[in-house]
């Protein structure tokens, strides 16, 4: 891609974050794709979009922390961001910061996350119910079947093509 598409960001980006999903969660190609990411990032530095899946392949290697800095990063850029939002949220429970958790769910009201989002805000919100002391289970599959409702339902509004 330097070669013949050196200045386009998309491409990195696209390429990197297909790549990663289908890397099985290996740490060194993820790493690959990384920097993939990286140089989007680099082209177009005020794309929360970029920086959000700089956060999400470190997420998916287990580097938290990391990807709570790219994905702050992110939010700096464009505080609305619910995929940075929740993507810390799912952070914050693989550090093991359950109460710092909590907070951050409670301070994003349902109704701010958009649409498709919904469903993982309440994704969100069972983790935590099944990580909390003592975990609420009965809570968890609540929330779980609630996710799994809102999204049938917009299978069936969503036209198919």
């Amino acid at each position: 891609m330097n070669d013949f598409e050196p200045n386009h960001p998309v491409l990195y980006y696209g390429t990197a974050k297909l790549a990663a999903r289908l890397s099985r969660e290996s740490t060194q190609f993820i790493e690959l794709c990384g920097e993939l990411i990286d140089r989007a990032v680099d082209l177009d530095p005020y794309n929360s979009s970029y920086k959000v899946e700089l956060g999400y392949q470190d997420y998916l290697v287990g580097e938290y922390g990391r990807a709570m800095d790219s994905l702050d990063d992110a939010l700096r850029s464009d505080p609305t961001n619910s995929d940075a939002q929740i993507l810390q949220i799912r952070c914050l429970v693989g550090l093991q910061k359950l109460s710092s958790a909590k907070q951050r769910l409670q301070q994003i009201s349902a109704s701010s996350v958009d649409g498709k989002s919904k469903e993982m805000f309440l994704l969100c919100k069972a983790i935590c119910s099944t990580f909390a002391e003592p975990p609420r289970r009965v809570e968890a599959k609540l929330y779980l079947k609630e996710a799994v409702e809102r999204h049938s339902s917009w299978l069936l509004e969503t036209p198919q093509v």
